[in-house]
């Protein structure tokens, strides 16, 4: 039989997905007028901080990854800024047109910012915060409109804020960023790309097999274990994107 105590525990974990469900998922955007990142409406640039922090009563230290066709005059416009101390790039990937960058910003002379504000009043946006078309976009869990409309009265001392989204409920989905992806896509090569479509196209996935890699290597002109190896590169990469959403 179930013990009492993990029948109380079971009883409690259904209460809380209960009440969950019952909530709602609201998306606020918020148009920081005073901010860098208003300054980049005029360009193509998608942004998101996964990580960031206040410390020594105004200063602001935050991961930022930007994918952007607009690089150098997204980071000339960034650093013009008389508030940002630095902006170190730590990672940069440019494909065609597209950069996807990581930084490390840090700013100085924070006064009560606005992360700060919703914490004190017990408000978590989900991470990771973005960036789109100059708006920092926040998604929070709450228990009721009145929660939102109190959001929205906090982040107003700052800027123009907008409500995007409210809907019922919270079903836990987890996707990629653009930016993760797009760092993802770049990776593969391609060489990669057309060895890839090859096999699949061959049926060298399917069960059984309907092609070897010597086959596909013929068709490609080159070795077995050129393309052993280099098959085996795409899917590791693949998998290690992928294992980090599955888990």
């Amino acid at each position: 039989m179930m013990s009492i105590d993990r029948r109380k525990t079971e009883i409690s974990w259904l209460s809380t997905r209960n009440r969950v469900g019952e909530m709602l998922l609201a998306q606020v955007k918020v148009i920081y007028e005073s901010g860098w990142t208003s300054d980049l409406r005029p360009f193509d640039v998608y942004g998101e901080w996964p990580v960031s922090t206040y410390y020594d009563g105004g200063k602001y230290l935050g991961l930022c990854n930007l994918y952007t066709s607009d690089f150098d005059e997204v980071m000339e416009t960034i650093r013009s800024r008389d508030d940002i101390v630095d902006v170190e790039v730590i990672k940069k990937v440019t494909h065609g047109d597209k950069t996807t960058a990581t930084l490390i910003e840090r700013e100085s002379d924070i006064h009560e910012p606005p992360l700060f504000r919703l914490r004190e009043a017990g408000y978590m946006p989900l991470p990771p915060v973005r960036l789109e078309d100059g708006w920092q976009v926040y998604d929070f869990i709450l228990e009721n409109n009145q929660d939102v409309a109190e959001i929205v009265e906090i982040l107003s001392v700052y800027g123009t804020v907008q409500t995007s989204r409210i809907s019922q409920g919270f079903d836990p989905q987890i996707h990629p960023s653009p930016a993760e992806w797009q760092e993802l896509v770049e990776s593969i090569t391609p060489a990669q790309i057309e060895l890839l479509q090859t096999a699949i196209d061959h049926g060298y996935f399917e069960t059984p097999r309907e092609t070897t890699l010597e086959e596909i290597g013929d068709e490609l002109q080159i070795s077995k274990t050129t393309t052993c190896n280099h098959l085996r590169r795409i899917q590791s990469t693949f998998a290690k994107f992928l294992i980090k959403y599955i888990r």
